[in-house]
């Protein structure tokens, strides 16, 4: 496969040579060659996504790093596939694919609530925003 990612990056690197982008490729196909070895890209299957994906979490990476990669993976694959339409992407992006944490929100402080609805005059106003707030 390391054959494959050279010709891979260098395509990169000539589509936009002052970009990054062929780096991070580059980077991100080797952490993904270290979990898999370096196979054809034929014998790469979906189990060993998964083991890439487990791999990268437990190394502490972020659910956005991850994708990135993957990201890079199946961009590898549509690059192969120009030459070879039989070739099949092993990242399945309903399995693979990771769903990033969303932060819970934050209760407003009274002080602030009271700040805000000293301003609305509109009964109508007043009543939307404290339906909103499911305060009534």
């Amino acid at each position: 496969m390391l054959s494959e990612i050279e010709r891979f990056v260098k395509w990169a690197r000539r589509r936009n040579p002052q970009a990054r982008t062929w780096r991070d490729y580059g980077y991100d196909m080797r952490q993904f060659v270290q979990v898999v070895g370096n196979r054809s890209p034929r014998e790469v299957t979906f189990r060993d996504v998964d083991a890439f994906i487990v791999f990268q979490v437990k190394q502490g990476f972020k659910p956005t790093t991850i994708n990135r990669r993957l990201s890079t993976i199946i961009s590898l694959y549509n690059f192969l596939s120009a030459d070879d339409n039989t070739l099949v992407c092993p990242v399945i992006p309903h399995r693979h694919l990771l769903r990033e944490s969303r932060r819970l929100p934050r209760p407003v402080q009274e002080a602030d609530l009271q700040r805000f609805f000293g301003v609305i005059t509109d009964v109508r106003d007043r009543a939307m925003f404290l339906l909103m707030l499911s305060i009534l």
